[in-house]
């Protein structure tokens, strides 16, 4: 898994959101079980209808001291969580290079990083809330094409089957398709068209104005270009052939 070291250490940000349910399911396991009966305890309105039938509610449980230890270090646990918003903009920053003062490797290991959290629908929201994809969009004319494809790799990640964050992407506002066209036209490195490409194809699938815009930005007569001059096995050239043809049946149907 990828992470930036200065950033993070121990288990996956992209496990946080699984971690929490289960933390949530043990703290309900540990209130609600009775650990003699090997029962789970019904509340209160449930209770009440057991004995409308003539049976008595099951008692509930007993706070004892140890209990209420087990629930304050979940408690703690649950509080220690990192902020992920706050992991994004360290992130953020770090790829941004924003103190000057680190390299081009660790420059990408943050991007790695922002790409990873973005990943969660959650996560990329929050990022367009604080308007982080219009930074990361710089990022697409930085002079080292390994920060192109970086910055490209996060837009499509985060753009992939959320129509929130693609009319984000490609709003005013923001505006990634031209740049991405550009590169996927102009790159000189085949990373770089590839993540551009991906990117591209992301914003535009079962969207219209993403569509629309990838054709105002010329991508059309790229793909074209890039059928003509990739070999044939390539896999640039493969995906320019799968998203020409979905644009076709886009605008067929």
């Amino acid at each position: 898994a990828h992470r930036t070291r200065h950033q993070r250490e121990g288990a996956p940000q992209a496990m946080l959101p699984s971690l929490v349910r289960l933390v949530s399911l043990t703290f309900l396991a540990i209130a609600f079980c009775d650990p003699d009966a090997h029962q789970v305890a019904l509340p209160l309105s449930a209770s009440s209808s057991s004995a409308d039938d003539g049976t008595a509610p099951p008692p509930l449980p007993v706070l004892t001291a140890e209990r209420i230890r087990e629930l304050r270090g979940v408690s703690d646990a649950m509080d220690a969580l990192p902020d992920q918003m706050e992991q994004m903009r360290e992130a953020l920053d770090a790829a941004l290079d924003v103190n000057r003062s680190l390299g081009v490797p660790d420059r990408l290991e943050a991007l790695e990083a922002l790409q990873e959290l973005v990943e969660d629908v959650d996560n990329a929201r929050d990022l367009m809330a604080a308007g982080g994809f219009a930074e990361v969009k710089g990022l697409l004319a930085a002079e080292e094409p390994r920060l192109q494809a970086g910055a490209a790799w996060v837009l499509g990640t985060a753009a992939q089957n959320d129509e929130a964050l693609q009319s984000h992407l490609c709003s005013a506002e923001v505006d990634v398709m031209p740049g991405l066209a550009r590169l996927f036209r102009e790159a000189a490195s085949a990373e770089v068209r590839a993540k551009a490409l991906y990117a591209a194809s992301a914003l535009q699938r079962s969207h219209s104005l993403g569509r629309r815009q990838f054709e105002l930005a010329g991508g059309v007569h790229a793909l074209v270009d890039a059928l003509a001059g990739e070999a044939a096995a390539s896999k640039l050239r493969l995906k320019s052939l799968t998203l020409l043809a979905d644009l076709l049946a886009a605008a067929a149907g």
